[in-house]
């Protein structure tokens, strides 16, 4: 007959303070994010000039 088995994990003590990768993920994700509307926005404008017979997107 054998018995059940438990297993136990121990936590280790939650670390406050500052994390310098979440930080440094942050960053690039907000800077990813504001070239991609940056991105967006320059083709609207650029197609927007298109249809009025504008040749410069600024």
């Amino acid at each position: 007959m054998t018995s059940p088995r438990t297993t136990t994990t121990a936590k280790s003590p939650s670390k406050s303070g500052f994390d310098g990768g979440s930080f440094g993920g942050g960053v690039g994700l907000g800077l990813g994010i504001a070239l991609g509307l940056f991105c967006v926005y320059r083709c609207y404008v650029a197609s927007k000039n298109k249809r009025h017979g504008y040749s410069k997107a600024y």
